[in-house]
């Protein structure tokens, strides 16, 4: 079983309670990523939320489009 510090377990609660989405990005050992958790249904019932972890490339395009 993984331990959850604090203030890390206070979120993860707030987000189970909640069932919302939360997306950030985070850098570790130079490497910046993406975190994108979002609640999860399954046959139409709540069952937790889920993590996608995206490794973002340094030199990553940024473009702007408006209409």
């Amino acid at each position: 079983m993984t331990v959850i510090p604090e203030p890390a377990r206070t979120k993860t609660r707030e987000l189970l309670d909640s069932r919302r989405a939360n997306v950030y990005t985070i850098e570790k050992r130079g490497q910046k990523k993406l975190i994108y958790q979002a609640p999860w249904y399954q046959e139409g019932q709540y069952r937790g939320f889920i993590e996608l972890s995206l490794e973002l490339p340094a030199e990553m395009p940024h473009f702007i489009r408006e209409s």
